[in-house]
């Protein structure tokens, strides 16, 4: 993204809307090693559960995301 991190996204929506579920979907391995960084700012918000690696199958990408749907 050009303008914001994934984080950043994440704090706007968070300044808006407390209760919106999000995901990150990421295809970058190195990713994981700021979410552990990122833990110490939002802690368990950003459970693990909630990054998709890239590439993801569509149906694969539809049921993760319909589990969290349904876990919420």
């Amino acid at each position: 993204m050009p303008r914001m991190d994934g984080f950043q996204l994440y704090d706007a929506i968070r300044q808006k809307d407390q209760k919106t579920k999000i995901c990150f979907l990421t295809a970058s391995e190195m990713f994981y090693e700021s979410l552990r960084k990122a833990r110490n700012t939002y802690g368990s918000a950003l459970g693990e559960e909630y990054f998709i690696q890239k590439p993801a199958k569509e149906d694969h990408l539809v049921k993760k995301l319909n589990d969290l749907i349904a876990k919420s």
